[in-house]
This record gives structure tokens, sequence and C-alpha cells, in this order.
């Protein structure tokens, strides 16, 4: 059985990867799988467009995809996430930690 991923693109030198509306636990192998193939000095984009909900699995989630893209030399991009979802990054101090675009 084929592994399940994200939709991914290359814009402009960097991966970015498109979530589904519900990112939490049970999107784990997906997420993972969507990047774990790429090279760790790989520039990264999460496209939030789609995502109306994020529980607190998928902010793990989405620290260990920064821990896995440190060698890239600067943070993963947030793009495109609603006002909730920006909420949800700024209560958990993810502007320290990723670029919120």
């Amino acid at each position: 059985m084929e592994m399940q991923h994200f939709p991914k693109s290359n814009q402009n030198g960097r991966l970015v990867i498109t979530l589904p509306p519900a990112l939490k636990f049970e999107n784990y192998a997906a997420l993972r799988s969507s990047y774990e193939s790429e090279p760790k000095d790989t520039k990264v984009e999460f496209d939030f467009r789609k995502v109306t909900m994020v529980d607190s699995s998928a902010l793990g989630m989405l620290l260990l995809a920064r821990e896995y893209f440190a060698q890239a030399g600067e943070p993963i991009v947030f793009s495109g996430y609603n006002k909730h979802v920006g909420k949800v990054f700024s209560v958990a101090n993810f502007d320290k930690l990723f670029t919120l675009a």
C-alpha cells in the first residue's frame, strides 16, 4: 500500500506542502511522508489556505518538521493561514520559531 502524503510543489526554489482542512494527529504519517524524502537543507513552506482546524498534536508535528529541516538555515514559512489558526500560532509562540507570512 502506498503511503499517503499531502500535495507538494516547488515554487521559487522552495518546497510548498499544501495542508488539509483539519490538521490533527491522524495526519501525522501523511505529513511526514510529504517531506521525509526531501533533503534536510530544503527551504520549506506550509500552505495553510485550506486549514480551518489545528490541534495540539499538529503543533508537535510542525515542530518535528522544523527539526528535520534545521539545516536549511532559515525558518519554515507558514502561509495562507486564517485568523483562528494565526491565533493558535501566536499563543504557541510559533512566530519565534517559524516565519508567519
